[in-house]
């Protein structure tokens, strides 16, 4: 063993803001971009028209992630000339999901048995056991 202080990794530092822990969140890549997670990407037109879209109504969805529950704000959008709806989409989660894809790998291979919040938490269980 050398002697003296061992390096810190600073690969993992946390900035403080205003009394709360800032985490850096990984991007993913969307289409051609890269976006942070659970940043909200918003459709813009039609995609059977190309009409522009327009706000329908805002709603707010509470996602479970590793890091936390997050809230966020996010928006319906309807076409003016087919009435077809469209939703904003949420990076890093599939769907109308209230959980993100990277909580529920996560899930997935916890060791507890599979017990979690999930509704097919039995399968989980499963699938570890024979791990």
């Amino acid at each position: 063993m050398g002697k003296g202080n061992r390096p810190i990794d600073k690969s993992m530092a946390k900035t403080i803001f205003e009394g709360n822990i800032l985490i850096p969140l990984p991007k993913l890549l969307v289409g051609n971009r890269f976006h942070s997670l659970f940043s909200i990407i918003s459709p813009t037109h039609c995609d059977f028209c190309g009409t522009k879209l327009n706000v329908d109504s805002h709603y707010t969805r509470f996602i479970l992630t590793s890091y936390s529950t997050i809230t966020l704000n996010t928006t319906y959008w309807i076409c003016p000339n087919c009435q077809k709806h469209y939703h904003d989409e949420i990076v890093g989660v599939s769907g109308s999901a209230n959980y993100s894809d990277e909580f529920y790998d996560k899930q997935k291979f916890v060791r507890y048995d599979g017990r979690c919040s999930l509704n097919n938490s039995c399968r989980i269980g499963e699938d570890i056991q024979k791990a």
